[in-house]
């Protein structure tokens, strides 16, 4: 299967408000916006190596902070371009945010602004993502040496917020996350070997008890349909 050709880029910049971006996405484009510029994939999402919802998550926002969270250098520097189609235009708010920060070195003053907007949304978007994840997984506890038995499934918090990360480097990735989690108040669930399976067959349990209490009512409602028919 041959990869996609580039796309033609225009002599002018073609530049995209807000409103455009979105009729273009109700159209069926995939639209992503990364450093203010916008980049159509349709051509590119059945080929991305991350699998298509990665992208279907993105379209039509700003993937600015997932991109370069979790891809290397080449695809900014080499690949993103051949899917350009024009500048994201900014909104009068998004405008408003900048423009209201002013001093002597302007440049600089928007450079700061621009970081510090950046650092706040990727700060909010991990934080939401580890809420998440935590409530539906949790690592198991074990020595550094023990890593070659569990091969990397103990670190399942990990590889679910990060799963591009390399198998050796969880550990290291973990010690982060926990020390994030404990600055935001986030609980992360991590357990022993021992404790972590009573964890799991205690959760196994809940959901037994759950579907038969339902086959319960569901016995009891059928019953009730024959009385009530005789």
């Amino acid at each position: 299967m041959t990869r996609p050709s580039a796309e033609v880029k225009s002599a002018q910049p073609n530049y995209l408000t807000k409103q455009e971006v979105e009729k273009r996405v109700q159209n069926g484009q995939i639209l992503i916006i990364y450093n203010n510029k916008v980049y159509k994939l349709n051509k590119w999402i059945k080929y991305h190596p991350g699998g298509e919802l990665a992208i279907i998550n993105m379209i039509g926002k700003d993937a600015t902070d997932a991109i370069n969270v979790l891809h290397p250098d080449y695809v900014v520097n080499n690949k993103i371009h051949n899917f350009y189609i024009g500048e994201y235009e900014l909104g009068d708010s998004e405008e408003n945010m900048i423009h209201s920060q002013t001093s002597t070195n302007e440049s600089e003053q928007l450079l700061t602004v621009a970081k510090e907007m950046s650092i706040s949304v990727a700060f909010r978007r991990l934080e939401s993502k580890i809420k998440e994840r935590g409530l539906t997984t949790m690592d198991v506890d074990c020595p550094w040496w023990m890593d070659w038995f569990h091969g990397g499934l103990q670190f399942q918090t990990i590889h679910h917020l990060f799963p591009r990360v390399p198998r050796h480097n969880l550990r290291s990735c973990q010690s982060l996350v926990k020390e994030f989690c404990d600055e935001v108040g986030i609980k992360y669930h991590i357990y022993g070997f021992v404790k972590g399976n009573g964890v799991v067959l205690g959760a196994l349990k809940d959901v037994a008890n759950q579907v038969k209490l339902l086959k319960t009512v569901a016995k009891g409602n059928h019953n009730k349909s024959f009385i009530t028919e005789d």
